[in-house]
């Protein structure tokens, strides 16, 4: 269902904005000037928000409910990257670039959102170009701890092609994030390492029972 976000909802999403990373010290009043120009839509349990290629125009900030964001494999099979809850946005980089969605989303949970679409977003700029100044700020501080864990990712894949599944588990349990989505991503790749340690560790005393 989509409308207008409701008046009792506001306030409730005037503080989430202030919450998310993406809207970190943009002003209560322009906050609720954005608030006006987005849609108000509630997903059923199960109802796709999006699917992995879908051309990207809008921008989801979760009032209440559960939405889970995942991608599949070469075979098909559905990878998890993370579950978001209140007050977590996604989608916020395609109000800005218009790529394709690199994954998909579906609620796991009766959902309530509000959507920021990249027209109604273009119209909302020139009147309040410090809103715009500073989202692309905290996205860009956003990129850059990406960039760091990404970096942190390529050095284990080295120790893992080294077979030093030890020092990359360590290296690994190093590097956390205050990004929840990060944080899934971080904990998913260790577990898949430590599987193929385990892997690895059950063919090698394989091969030397025979």
């Amino acid at each position: 269902m989509t409308q207008s976000p409701p008046q009792p909802i506001k306030q409730r999403a005037i503080e989430q904005l202030q919450a998310a990373r993406l809207f970190k010290g943009i002003p209560p009043y322009d906050l609720e000037a954005l608030i006006d120009v987005m849609t108000y839509q509630t997903f059923a349990e199960g109802e796709v928000l999006f699917r992995k290629g879908d051309s990207g125009d809008s921008m989801f900030l979760i009032l209440s409910g559960r939405v889970r964001i995942f991608t599949q494999d070469a075979a098909g099979n559905p990878i998890d990257l993370a579950y978001l809850e209140p007050p977590r946005i996604f989608g916020d980089f395609v109000i800005f670039d218009q790529k394709p969605r690199s994954a998909s989303a579906v609620s796991v949970a009766p959902a309530e959102c509000l959507v920021l679409y990249r027209e109604a977003f273009l119209q909302f700029l020139p009147q309040h170009t410090f809103v715009g100044l500073v989202m692309m700020r905290n996205i860009a501080e956003q990129v850059r701890k990406v960039t760091y864990i990404l970096s942190k990712v390529n050095s284990t894949l080295d120790l893992i092609a080294n077979g030093d599944f030890a020092t990359a588990l360590h290296q690994l349990a190093q590097t956390t994030s205050d990004d929840g989505a990060l944080q899934t991503l971080i904990n998913t790749f260790t577990e898949m390492i430590r599987s193929l340690q385990d892997r690895e560790t059950a063919l090698k005393g394989g091969n030397a029972a025979t």
